[in-house]
C-alpha cells in the first residue's frame, strides 16, 4: 500500500488519529511571522477591550456543597479569538514539560510545545485535570492556574442548579416519581467571575484567594 497523502487542512485529521510525527507540518518562516503578527494584534485587541486572554473553567459534580471532598474537572481556554468575541478555543498541557499548548500549536492531529519543542499526538495532550478536593483545596488549585496564566483569566464554574440531596428531599415530600431528580441531573448553571471584577475587588483590598473562595461559594 502506498503512503497516505498529507492532509491539506487541520480539520482533516482528528485528535488521536494516527499520523506519523515525521509527517507533521512545519511552518515556513513567512507563515510563522504571520502567525506571530496575528497573535500580537489579538493581544492588543484584548488589552484595549480589557478582556481576559484566557478562561479557567471548572465543572463540578452534585456534591460541591457537601463541605467534604468533591470531584471536578478543570480545563483552560483561549478566550474569544474571533473579532465578534466568540469562539473560545481549548488549550492543552504538554505531557512532557507541562507548558501550555495554545490552539496555534495544534493541528493535523498533533500538538507542538513551544517550550520544549516536542511534537505530541493529540491523544497524548492533557486537556482536563480531574481532581477530588475540598473547597479550600479547589481555591488553591484555581489560584495556582490563575498565576500560571499570568493573572490574565476569567473564572468559569459549571455546576448543578440544585444539589441532588435537596432534590431528593423535595422528591420524597412531593412524591414526584423521580422527575425532580432527573431534571436536576440534566441542568447545569454557569457562574462567571470576570477578570475585570477580580481586579476591582482586589484593588479594594481583598486577596485573590479570598475572592476565589467567595466565587466558589456563590
Amino acid at each position: 500500500m502506498g503512503a497516505k497523502a498529507m492532509p491539506t487542512s487541520p480539520t482533516e485529521v482528528k485528535y488521536g488519529q494516527e499520523l506519523a510525527l515525521e509527517n507533521a507540518p512545519v511552518l515556513s518562516a513567512e507563515e510563522l511571522h504571520t502567525l506571530k503578527m496575528r497573535m500580537a494584534v489579538m493581544d492588543k485587541l484584548l488589552a484595549e477591550k480589557r478582556r481576559a486572554k484566557f478562561k479557567i473553567e471548572i465543572m463540578l459534580g452534585s456534591q460541591y456543597r457537601s463541605g467534604q471532598h468533591y470531584p471536578g474537572a478543570l480545563s483552560l481556554w483561549l478566550s474569544g479569538t474571533k473579532l465578534h468575541g466568540g469562539g473560545d478555543e481549548k488549550c492543552f498541557l504538554c505531557p512532557g514539560c507541562g507548558a501550555l499548548i495554545l490552539p496555534s500549536g495544534q493541528g493535523y492531529g498533533h500538538g507542538v510545545c513551544g517550550k520544549c519543542g516536542k511534537t505530541w499526538k493529540g491523544s497524548q495532550l492533557i486537556g482536563e485535570i480531574m481532581l477530588r478536593l475540598t473547597t479550600q483545596h479547589w481555591v488553591d488549585v484555581l489560584y495556582k492556574w490563575f498565576r500560571f496564566l499570568d493573572f490574565n483569566a476569567d473564572l468559569y464554574m459549571k455546576r448543578p442548579k440544585l444539589d441532588l440531596r435537596v432534590a431528593a428531599s423535595l422528591e420524597q415530600a412531593r412524591q414526584l416519581g423521580g422527575e425532580k431528580l432527573m431534571a436536576t441531573r440534566k441542568k447545569m448553571e454557569t457562574v462567571v467571575y470576570p477578570l475585570a471584577h477580580i481586579l476591582k475587588d482586589t484593588a479594594a483590598g481583598a486577596s485573590i484567594p479570598s475572592r476565589i473562595r467567595a466565587f466558589l461559594e456563590a
